[in-house]
C-alpha cells in the first residue's frame, strides 16, 4: 500500500502517514502522533533538538547549582523534583544522542553496502566488456 506525504505549514518537512490515519484524523487534517517520530528521523532535526536540550538541561543545572542552591537545600522536596527532572533531562539528552549515534552508524552501513553494490556491477560490466575485446581479438586474429 502507497505511503502518503504530505506537508504541513507548522511541520517543515512530508509527514508519513498512511490513508487510516488521514481518516482517523479527519478531512484536510493530518495525523499529528507522526511528528515526533520524523522529527526523530530527519539529522538535521534531530541534531537541532539535541541542541537544544542539551542547552536547556545545562541552563537548568547551572540556575539549580548557583542561583537557586541554596532555597533549593532548604526544602528538601523541591530540591528532590529540580534534580529529578534535571536528570530526566540528562537523561533524555543521553538516549537521543545513543540514536543519532546508531542511526549515523546504520545509515553509513547502507551507503557502503550500496556503493559496494555499484562497485560490483560496474566490475562486472568491465569483466564483460574485457571478455567481447578478446573475443573480437581472437576473431580478428583467426580471420
Amino acid at each position: 500500500m502507497p505511503v502518503a506525504r504530505k506537508r504541513n505549514w507548522w511541520f517543515p518537512f512530508p509527514v508519513e502517514s498512511d490513508s487510516n490515519s488521514g481518516q482517523r484524523a479527519g478531512k484536510g487534517r493530518q495525523d499529528v502522533s507522526v511528528a515526533p517520530a520524523n522529527t526523530i528521523r530527519h539529522q538535521r532535526y534531530r541534531r537541532n533538538v539535541l541542541f537544544l536540550m542539551t542547552l536547556f538541561t545545562l541552563i537548568l543545572v547551572f540556575i539549580g547549582a548557583v542561583p537557586l542552591g541554596e532555597s533549593l537545600m532548604a526544602i528538601p522536596f523541591a530540591f528532590a523534583l529540580y534534580w529529578s527532572i534535571c536528570f530526566i533531562l540528562v537523561s533524555v539528552v543521553l538516549m537521543l544522542a545513543l540514536y543519532d549515534l546508531m542511526r549515523v552508524r546504520r545509515d553509513r552501513q547502507k551507503e557502503a553496502q550500496a556503493m559496494a553494490r555499484e562497485l560490483a556491477a560496474a566490475a562486472a560490466d568491465v569483466r564483460e566488456l574485457l571478455r567481447k575485446a578478446e573475443q573480437e581479438e581472437r576473431g580478428v586474429d583467426q580471420g
